[in-house]
């Protein structure tokens, strides 16, 4: 079976779109979505349609929670969480109805899907070999899937030995060898930036160590001025 898995779509149509165009163009049997339909983007209703229509599978993210109300907004970056609140007060209550229906967890055709991690669904990323280690102990199944971090990743843990991960690219092609295996897909917004033309576009900031602090005053600057994504793409779409 071919399966198409996506994540982290965060109410951006023009990256769904874009990644759903690449689905269509490689003959999938199925479509798995990881979660985070909804949240920052100023598409909800859009990218909630489209996952209610082709995805066979869709878990529920931090951010879609947040938006039902299931977990609080406590714990999110400001920006966040006035994104969830903006969501919740304008999505179709359709829309609303069938996100409070996913879960953050499910197994599939003997492959463990997880929006966090298999330890944390909801809340933890897997962006080093301890989590995935630590993950790959309490996984139900030897092959899992993750989204969450928007970093396209893979770790494998052999029988005999310690678990590594490798950054992957549009097109990598994996062997499942032996062993534990968690696999991220990453987001969509690598793939819209290079259908855009910028070719070498990369989200590779929380795996590149000379860029990771840059991540650091980045997320301190959004903090600080409590910048709402949703609200300014709200306004820009009119």
């Amino acid at each position: 079976m071919r399966v198409a898995i996506l994540s982290d779509i965060h109410g951006n149509r023009h990256a769904l779109q874009s990644v759903l165009s690449a689905v269509d163009a490689n003959s999938v049997d199925q479509t798995w979505c990881l979660g985070d339909v909804v949240g920052y983007g100023a598409d909800p209703d859009a990218c909630c349609a489209l996952m209610r229509e082709r995805a066979d599978v869709c878990l529920a993210g931090n951010h879609d929670l947040a938006v039902t109300g299931e977990i609080p907004t406590d714990e999110f970056a400001r920006g966040a969480a006035v994104a969830a609140e903006w969501t919740r007060e304008t999505i179709d209550p359709g829309h609303l109805e069938w996100l409070q229906t996913l879960r953050p967890s499910a197994d599939v055709e003997g492959v463990a899907l997880y929006h966090g991690s298999p330890r944390e669904p909801i809340w933890e990323y897997v962006l080093d070999p301890l989590s995935a280690t630590i993950s790959m102990d309490v996984q139900s199944e030897r092959v899992a899937c993750i989204g969450h971090s928007h970093v396209a990743l893979s770790y494998h843990r052999p029988p005999e030995g310690d678990a590594a991960g490798t950054r992957r690219e549009d097109g990598d092609d994996i062997a499942l060898d032996p062993g534990e295996w968690l696999l991220n897909p990453g987001m969509g917004l690598e793939k819209l930036m290079r259908d855009w033309g910028f070719t070498n576009f990369e989200f590779g900031w929380l795996v590149d160590t000379e860029m990771a602090i840059y991540c650091v005053v980045i997320a301190g600057i959004w903090q600080s001025a409590g910048f709402a994504m949703a609200l300014f793409l709200a306004g820009l779409r009119g």
